[in-house]
């Protein structure tokens, strides 16, 4: 479900990583999603904890870089299908 009333993202695909964290959190709706998927802005900040509890979201971290190639090719497939058509 996307929210457009100011409560924020339900998800949020993050490439940026620690640059962007505080902002990201500020962004997120109650119960929502940061998914870090890449550290182009860094990899080490500050979490409060507080904000990310109040907002009962959840913070993931992921990588293609590490995957078998046949994983990735199953993971592009998918994003293709289910993930651009949202964007």
């Amino acid at each position: 479900m996307v929210r457009f009333a100011g409560d924020g993202a339900d998800v949020i695909l993050d490439n940026m990583g620690a640059k962007y964290l505080d902002r990201n959190l500020s962004a997120l709706a109650v119960n929502g999603r940061l998914v870090v998927i890449g550290l182009q802005g860094g990899r080490k900040a500050e979490l409060d904890l507080a904000r990310l509890m109040g907002k009962r979201a959840a913070v993931l971290g992921t990588t293609l870089r590490s995957r078998p190639a046949e994983e990735k090719a199953v993971i592009a497939r998918s994003v293709v299908e289910h993930v651009w058509p949202l964007v």
